[in-house]
């Protein structure tokens, strides 16, 4: 008799990589983070159909139309569902409304642009306009930071100190304090430094505020 298929559980390896993080960083409350490799790795669309299968509302969908909802999710919404399973609240994938369908894709909930400042790229009051963030966009926009944004050598970027998740890879070695603050050595994950070819890593950064 053929075994029965156990689909992938896709919130477990999440929260299994978040623990991974802390504990190589030792931050327990502003160290857990995810980085978009990771996700894409395991968002295949074979194991995101498998996971929209559970929902209620996907008991009468077709099978194709389940790939296909699992491809767009993979396309341009693997952030946005990584959060929502984290948050018990993946169901609401099933819920979009036509005219906030572009609105909700990771290029315009994570992504920078040209005319905004970075401290706006994460606001809640952006979620606040979005019907589909309804009764949930607080915990959503607390919880977005378990995806940092990326940390530019170019300039000096500033984010909510009471949500910022650091993105290290080592735990932080203190190396002195003065008047501005604590000055750590920390190694942080390649995949939020975005450099050119020339540029070396640095891997000192202030800090004025408790890690």
């Amino acid at each position: 008799m053929a075994s029965k298929h156990h689909p992938v559980d896709l919130k477990g390896l999440l929260e299994a990589k978040i623990k991974q993080t802390i504990e190589a960083n030792q931050l327990e409350h502003r160290g857990g983070f995810l980085t978009t490799d990771f996700v894409t790795e395991i968002f295949t669309t074979e194991n995101l159909a498998e996971q929209l299968k559970d929902h209620p509302e996907a008991e009468s969908v077709p099978s194709e139309d389940l790939r296909k909802t699992a491809q767009k999710i993979r396309d341009h919404q693997k952030q946005l569902y990584a959060i929502l399973l984290l948050m018990g609240e993946s169901r609401r994938i099933h819920s979009v409304i036509f005219s906030e369908v572009n609105s909700i894709k990771d290029e315009f909930l994570f992504r920078p642009t040209t005319t905004v400042p970075s401290l706006q790229w994460y606001t809640k009051e952006r979620l606040d306009r979005l019907t589909f963030f309804d009764g949930i966009a607080d915990t959503f926009y607390r919880k977005q930071w378990i995806f940092p944004p990326s940390l530019l050598t170019t300039e000096t970027l500033e984010f909510p100190e009471k949500h910022f998740v650091f993105p290290f890879e080592s735990a932080p070695e203190l190396l002195g304090s003065g008047l501005h603050g604590d000055v750590y050595k920390v190694t942080v994950s390649s995949h939020f430094l975005q450099i050119r070819q020339s540029e070396q890593v640095s891997h000192v950064r202030s800090c004025t505020s408790p890690l």
